[in-house]
């Protein structure tokens, strides 16, 4: 399943990025499957390690957001609304809202993450009122780019969740090394270092490391997700939870 992900990486289409993303999800569920089912030898887990880890999410975002902005900026088609002169108004706080994203391409994800929320573009601007921040967007002047520009920093969002999902991978493979030498997972996270990890990952949305929940069986390990909150690895939905991985052996 990496590998059907892998194939769509190169491809300047944000439809296929969302495919991507959707496959990384999957199979990070898929792995967490098969490991809660058995224990895997140590040259398994760092295969699963290798595929989990390769690629560049992000590096595919971006490739899709100028692919996206040359579909809008360039395709003069009558039912491209930005092919319309009088849509010129609208084309510059298209053209605007895309440069602020790729500005984002060379930050740390946690910075990134940041910024893409500092746009303040949302996608339930129907009235006349000012959107808060840098850039300042009107639904009635901007019809067209407030609706194309939201869609794309979700995607945003679904990309850092793509990263946090390979992060955690990496951490689960590290924790099931652990355990097939020790006969246990570790009791904390600490016991990873230096042995099985030469650092801990951060979560991006919390600047600290990622959480880890011993259960009875298995254990999570999860990341804060966007509400910044500790939801003991509950669900992940528009308002709540946290973006988890679950190993249940």
């Amino acid at each position: 399943m990496y590998a059907a992900a892998r194939s769509l990486a190169n491809e300047p289409v944000m439809l296929s990025q969302l495919v991507v993303l959707a496959i990384e999800g999957l199979s990070a569920e898929c792995t967490c499957n098969a490991l809660s089912a058995r224990q895997f030898p140590g040259e398994d887990l760092d295969r699963i390690a290798a595929l989990a880890t390769s690629g560049d999410i992000r590096d595919s975002y971006y490739r899709a957001v100028v692919g996206e902005a040359a579909f809008g900026l360039f395709d003069n088609s009558p039912t491209n609304p930005l092919s319309n002169p009088l849509s010129m108004f609208d084309r510059h706080a298209y053209v605007d809202a895309i440069e602020a994203v790729l500005d984002t391409a060379d930050l740390p994800l946690r910075d990134a993450i940041t910024a893409v929320r500092a746009l303040d573009i949302y996608p339930d601007m129907t009235g006349p009122r000012p959107v808060a921040g840098q850039s300042t967007y009107y639904a009635r002047l901007h019809p067209f780019s407030s609706i194309l520009i939201p869609p794309m920093l979700r995607t945003f969002g679904a990309a850092a969740r793509g990263e946090i999902y390979r992060e955690l991978v990496h951490l689960i493979t590290a924790i099931e090394s652990y355990r097939l030498e020790h006969n246990a997972p570790p009791e904390n996270l600490d016991q990873l270092v230096p042995d099985y990890l030469e650092t801990l990952p951060q979560d991006p949305y919390s600047n600290v490391t990622y959480q880890y929940l011993p259960t009875n069986p298995g254990y999570a390990v999860y990341s804060l997700g966007p509400n910044r909150q500790d939801d003991q690895a509950e669900k992940l939905t528009n308002t709540t939870g946290d973006i988890n991985l679950r190993i249940t052996r």
